[in-house]
């Protein structure tokens, strides 16, 4: 699977992962992967970024790079705004140390829940986990609380 993910690197691609749903896929660029999972930053229909997919590699079963959803998309987009993360062997963890580096809020979905679970500032990773200092929904800038997360369990994350 690496070999494909390096040839489509620098494309928008569509990647479907729900055999039983083909309707519903993710599409965007390729941030980085390693062994185990592929961190796709999305858009939508009208090429704006949605935030950042974690895609297990064992669930993929179709990578497509042209189509006619990415053509309507591909003009409409600007390149991705992350870093690039293709030179690490584990690009979960890299993506944890960049999110505490920048100390900033986001919002995560866990287990393709399609909903937010947690909003809130990654502060640390433990042993497969992340702490997440969690904050109210009402812009009130007060902490709420603190989360712990397994990070095998996040499906999407997108700043606030």
């Amino acid at each position: 699977m690496n070999r494909i993910l390096d040839l489509v690197k620098n494309e928008i691609v569509c990647v479907f992962r729900d055999k039983k749903n083909t309707a519903n896929f993710y599409v965007g660029f390729v941030l980085g992967y390693d062994d185990d999972n592929l961190l796709l930053e999305c858009l939508n229909q009208e090429g704006e970024k949605e935030g950042i997919a974690i895609i297990k590699n064992k669930d993929i079963y179709l990578i497509e790079t042209k189509n006619e959803y990415i053509d309507e998309i591909k003009d409409k987009c600007d390149r991705p705004s992350m870093m690039d993360m293709y030179d690490h062997e584990d690009v979960l963890q890299e993506l944890f140390n960049y999110l505490i580096v920048e100390n900033e809020m986001v919002c995560i979905e866990t287990n393709h829940s399609d909903q937010i679970d947690l909003r809130g500032v990654v502060k640390e990773i433990i042993d497969g986990w992340i702490r997440v200092n969690i904050y109210r929904e009402d812009g009130n800038e007060e902490r709420d609380g603190v989360s712990y997360c397994r990070i095998e369990d996040i499906s999407m994350i997108d700043k606030v």
